[in-house]
């Protein structure tokens, strides 16, 4: 007879061994000779730092290492249950976890040239819950990048290859593709960013990237904004499609409110209140309390508090459909570097306009009809006042507003 394969319910669970002070992760399972497993992390914490009621690191702004510390105990979790997965319920090894446990840890040496990208691959997938669509999808992108350069250049990529050398020759084949600078400057950000969780787990990454000279390029980008007139030139112009019609509105409120349009697009009655909406922002996590003006108040009043709603690159194409139709026609010069080299070219507005252009439209109109700085940022969210000037283009902006001032 075959025989019938047999299931035993796991209990891990994390606690705090005080008199060491260190957290310990335990098993109690009939998987194990003797009922019990019990390992070290070797992760220091203070009695105040754990949340013994939920066996994990306690997060928030007073624990800032919590969350990255909860995440190294859930791939700790993973790797246990796929030690037990191989082992169909059979008895399972002590030593055998423990030393997967220890090459997880970076205890032992186990890491081979070619792992950065297993471990690249891996990361994505255990943070795949947490991390924002957009961050994953442009990992994603870096990563078949990096896949592409060592193709094509044979320059052998790993964690100890990974250095000054690297940085010169990857961002060099990036501009010989005639890639923009921020573009550039992203995908070097991004291998920062996985080269600190390696570093965090103990792989043995090179320490070049902690360098000044491992930069992230970047260049401050020419943005638009619609004018007061232009935003009531929008407003005032009769589409004959109810889907354009929805989208100037939409913008219009983005223009009136400083939202982002992830945010925008989901409210709804629940976030509306008789002066004021309220909703926790998808980029931040944070509770925002917006002020609405008459134009808010009449666009939610025109679709009884629930938004229009699109698929941000479709909203993005339709925007720009419907400002070329309403005539925002202006000509700007833009200026970026592509390829290593500063590039000029001229292009209409409506070819430039973003969602982003509303919150960049409501900034810069408030800064040039005088509304104090610090109420501007209560509603863009900006933090510091330097960080906002920057955004605004608050120096050339200062001398439109005299100028205007001496001719009017």
């Amino acid at each position: 007879m075959p025989r019938t394969k047999q299931s035993f319910r796991l209990n891990p669970r994390f606690s705090l061994d005080n008199n060491k002070a260190n957290v310990v992760f335990l098993i109690s399972s009939r998987l194990f000779p003797g009922g019990r497993f019990s390992y070290a992390l070797g992760i220091p914490a203070k009695p105040s730092e754990w949340d013994t009621s939920k066996g994990k690191f306690r997060v928030g702004k007073t624990f800032p290492m919590g969350e990255r510390r909860n995440k190294m105990l859930n791939r700790i979790l993973s790797k246990v249950r796929e030690v037990t997965e191989k082992a169909d319920g059979s008895p399972i090894n002590k030593e055998v976890l423990r030393r997967e446990l220890d090459k997880l840890l970076g205890r032992i040496p186990t890491l081979v040239e070619k792992d950065f990208f297993d471990f690249y691959n891996s990361e994505i997938e255990i943070n795949r819950k947490s991390w924002k669509t957009g961050s994953i999808k442009a990992l994603k992108t870096t990563f078949n990048q990096l896949k592409k350069f060592e193709k094509e250049t044979n320059y052998f990529i790993s964690f100890a290859t990974i250095n000054l050398d690297f940085h010169a020759k990857f961002t060099n084949w990036l501009n010989a593709q005639n890639y923009a600078k921020n573009y550039v400057g992203k995908q070097i950000r991004n291998i920062r960013t996985i080269l600190n969780m390696a570093e965090d787990l103990n792989y043995p990454v090179n320490p070049d990237f902690h360098k000044k000279s491992f930069k992230v390029l970047r260049e401050e980008s020419d943005n638009v904004y619609l004018t007061t007139d232009e935003l009531n030139q929008l407003k005032e112009f009769q589409y004959d499609d109810p889907s354009h019609e929805r989208c100037r509105d939409l913008f219009l409120f983005l223009c009136n409110t400083a939202l982002r349009i992830s945010d925008a697009k989901r409210i709804n009655e629940s976030h509306v209140f008789d002066d004021y909406i309220m909703i926790k922002a998808i980029k931040t996590y944070q509770n925002v309390t917006i002020p609405l003006n008459r134009e808010a108040k009449r666009i939610l009043g025109k679709y009884d508090n629930n938004l229009p709603s699109f698929a941000d690159q479709y909203f993005n194409r339709l925007l720009k459909v419907i400002c070329r139709a309403a005539g925002i026609d202006k000509s700007v010069t833009i200026t970026k570097t592509k390829g290593g080299m500063r590039v000029d070219a001229v292009k209409k507005k409506w070819e430039l306009v973003s969602s982003h252009t509303g919150r960049r439209s409501f900034a810069t109109n408030r800064f040039l009809e005088k509304m104090p700085i610090q109420e501007i940022m209560a509603y863009t969210g900006h933090k510091t006042e330097s960080v906002f000037r920057q955004y605004v283009k608050a120096d050339q902006l200062t001398v439109i507003r005299e100028m205007t001032k001496m001719t009017s």
